[in-house]
């Protein structure tokens, strides 16, 4: 990783901490949100099937795999929950991350939406916004915050990816070649890309199918209006997490670049 980048993110918390220690007791400008009610579905929700296990394990898999992230960075975060969000208790935050955070309440979703139209920046990931409190599907699939990152999503959960594949240089993309593929081999979302884009909508990499195959299916969307929105329809926190080789070295760049993004 550059050291220029790391210099940015450091300079750009500047105000908020004051050395690379991140002891200071002033309030983060980066949370996490963990999930209770993405926590409930993962233990009673989904299907149990014995080659791809769900419950609390796998579910602290993808917020876990951010903090181990900003630690290994040294950077500071708070951890959020639900009702942090439902009541707006998001003062002093400049990026909200939502790792896979599939089940929000109406609440959550209209608080976020808030966030992001006075300034806040948020990066999403994978099956965030999937499902309401409750469990149930939002409408017909397509995710409650999908207007956020301009792509409606066809499917949850929608097929197994072999790579991610680059086809456009940007600040989440940079130092990775055009036509590179980042290794994941794990399930992703399928965004709709033959609807209508909202503007300022932009497709940095495609899903690549287990044949090999570029698909167009978007996989990283990056937008920008009143705040930053950096979605990711697969999960780089779960590679990260697994903490393999060359494979967690490329998500954590991925995850490095959309957080100095959302942090400028």
């Amino acid at each position: 990783m550059k050291i220029v980048k790391i210099l940015a993110i450091y300079l750009l918390l500047l105000p908020v901490v004051p050395s690379l220690a991140w002891c200071s007791p002033t309030r983060p400008q980066v949370a996490i949100l963990y999930s209770d009610y993405t926590l409930n579905w993962f233990i009673h929700g989904p299907p149990h099937h014995p080659d791809e296990p769900w419950g609390e394990r796998e579910f602290y898999m993808y917020p876990d795999g951010w903090v181990k992230f900003l630690t290994a960075r040294k950077v500071s975060y708070i951890i959020v929950s639900d009702s942090d969000i439902e009541v707006g208790r998001l003062s002093g935050i400049k990026v909200l991350i939502l790792p896979n955070a599939a089940a929000l309440s109406e609440k959550e979703v209209n608080n976020i939406q808030a966030f992001e139209r006075h300034g806040g920046s948020i990066i999403a990931t994978f099956g965030t916004s999937w499902l309401d409190e409750h469990g149930k599907i939002w409408h017909g699939g397509r995710f409650a915050l999908w207007q956020l990152w301009g792509i409606p999503v066809s499917k949850g959960f929608g097929m197994f990816v072999k790579s991610i594949h680059i086809v456009k240089i940007s600040p989440v993309t940079t130092d990775v070649a055009i036509g590179m593929d980042v290794e994941y081999h794990a399930n992703a979302n399928t965004l709709e890309t033959k609807e209508p884009i909202l503007p300022r909508t932009s497709i940095t990499a495609f899903l690549v199918d287990d044949s090999g195959k570029v698909t167009d299916h978007a996989a990283i969307v990056e937008r920008e209006q009143k705040g930053k929105v950096v979605y990711f329809a697969f999960s780089p926190e779960y590679i990260y997490s697994l903490g393999e080789g060359r494979w967690t070295e490329d998500m954590g760049d991925l995850m490095f670049n959309a957080l100095a993004y959302c942090l400028e």
